[in-house]
């Protein structure tokens, strides 16, 4: 993968993140804070929940990018903070986080996987349909209002009212299955 500033190649590692990424994490969500999609988690909420995110990071060990599941079923969820670094944008980092959160949740039996984006275009590409918030159950719906509601007005006013696009991804059957090896699978990955 070419970077745009040097021509120099970067190897980029996507694996489950560890409590080791929490803090990363945690950075990388409050530096892209301007985008009012993009809901913010506390270090607290993040290291709960830290076996539902999913990582990118070169080979210097920085962290490229990351994203989750939030599981409202045992069949249903919902992928969530997806935030890349100045560095990763470009370079086809953003899919191949999702391609992993897609394998980890048709791991843990997913058969419904949604987003919530203002770029439907960018998802559509991804293998991603647009559907209604009607579409979704009220439990799935009460829980989404509760977590954007709880960001600073500033934050859900703009989420609320024109930039929720809700997509939805039922196929979690292989079509799009390569992910990368886990550090702890290949050593040299390891940071």
């Amino acid at each position: 993968m070419a970077s745009k500033t040097t021509g120099e190649r970067m190897r980029v590692a996507v694996d489950r993140a560890t409590l080791h990424d929490v803090s990363g994490i945690y950075s990388l969500l409050l530096a892209n804070k301007k985008d009012t999609s993009l809901v913010q988690r506390s270090r607290k909420d993040i290291q709960a929940n830290i076996r539902d995110f999913v990582v990118a990071t070169d080979d210097k060990g920085r962290l490229l990018g990351c994203t989750a599941l939030h599981f409202y079923t045992p069949t249903m969820a919902e992928e969530t903070s997806l935030a890349l670094s100045p560095l990763a944008h470009g370079k086809g980092i953003g899919p191949r986080l999702i391609e992993a959160t897609e394998t980890l949740a048709k791991e843990r039996g997913v058969e419904k996987l949604l987003l919530v984006t203002p770029r439907p275009e960018y998802f559509a590409r991804l293998g991603y349909k647009r559907v209604s918030w009607l579409r979704l159950p009220k439990a799935v719906l009460t829980a989404k209002l509760r977590q954007v509601m709880a960001q600073s007005p500033s934050r859900w006013i703009p989420y609320l009212f024109w930039q929720s696009n809700v997509m939805e991804r039922r196929a979690l059957d292989g079509d799009r299955e390569r992910v990368a090896p886990s550090r702890t699978q290949n050593p040299s990955l390891a940071r």
